[in-house]
């Protein structure tokens, strides 16, 4: 019987979640190399997964669709044969069992997926956090209020949220750390230890965002405008580390800073929001985490 392309099936936030991983573990696996997701159907890698779905499933899907699939966590309602091309495309992309079919380069291959096997294992799992309410907290430096980011023993890997604040000055951002690595350092969020801080800022008088950086507490990257200004005091934002340790930062999709850091400090991760000697509110909203185990 042909499916009624007008049925539609809902999917819990859990199994997206999954399914959204699996995803980017098929392109992986196809495309040897890392599925870039941002906030922008326009963005070179949805025409890319597009064209990887249609080779491996020969059924279209849209940017809008895909674009609609990473992100959105509250309608959850999808088309039945649009969520089955997804999920034929990762039941033939991710099979139970490897098949070297290629006997002349069967060596290659073999070590190809094991390669790529290895690096899928790594990429364990996803949690959502609906939200957190950041406000001024004056036992803290800096007045600093702090979320600890739940990753299980493992190494982050993403970190995607909507920040929402009508504070005329604040800082957001986030400290990677060891486990073993200082939360706060002497009256500062800045410690002397292995550590890397990235956060965006607001001043008084002033719509546009910054972003600054600090490396072990020593600042790196003083405050850069960015030509980015929140819609509606909303921004999305979001924290990616690729498979050579870049950390990237996209602000409502666009790429604004990349840098190279040591895999050390993955292991504990914070979100901070603070406004110095100012006071400040401000809401994070559809936290998204993903890591790595193994």
């Amino acid at each position: 019987m042909p499916v009624n392309p007008c049925q539609r099936k809902e999917y819990s936030l859990e199994k997206l979640n999954i399914l959204r991983d699996k995803v980017r573990q098929s392109y992986l696996k196809n495309k040897e190399e890392e599925l870039q997701t941002p906030n922008n159907k326009k963005n070179i890698y949805y025409s890319y997964l597009i064209d990887d779905i249609f080779l491996i499933t020969k059924k279209e899907i849209s940017s809008g669709t895909l674009l609609k699939f990473f992100y959105d966590d509250n309608n959850r309602w999808y088309q039945v044969i649009i969520i089955g091309t997804i999920e034929e495309y990762v039941y033939k992309s991710l099979p139970s069992d490897d098949v070297v079919k290629d006997k002349s380069n069967s060596d290659n291959n073999t070590k190809n997926i094991k390669e790529k096997n290895k690096y899928l294992k790594k990429i364990a799992k996803t949690t959502t956090i609906k939200n957190w309410s950041a406000s001024t907290n004056f036992s803290s430096p800096q007045w600093a209020d702090y979320f600890k980011i739940p990753i299980e023993n493992g190494f982050i890997k993403r970190v995607r949220c909507q920040i929402l604040t009508t504070s005329e000055y604040y800082r957001f951002g986030f400290k990677l750390f060891r486990n073993n690595g200082k939360l706060f350092g002497d009256g500062s969020i800045q410690s002397m230890d292995n550590n890397f801080v990235i956060h965006i800022g607001k001043n008084f008088l002033s719509d546009e965002l910054f972003i600054t950086t600090y490396h072990n507490g020593i600042l790196q990257r003083p405050g850069k405008n960015i030509n980015v200004k929140p819609l509606n005091n909303k921004i999305k934002i979001e924290l990616f580390i690729d498979n050579e340790n870049f950390l990237c930062l996209f602000l409502d999709g666009k790429e604004v800073f990349k840098i190279i850091i040591n895999n050390e400090i993955r292991e504990q991760i914070y979100m901070l929001a603070w406004g110095d000697v100012y006071e400040y509110q401000l809401r994070v909203e559809n936290i998204e985490i993903e890591y790595e185990i193994g």
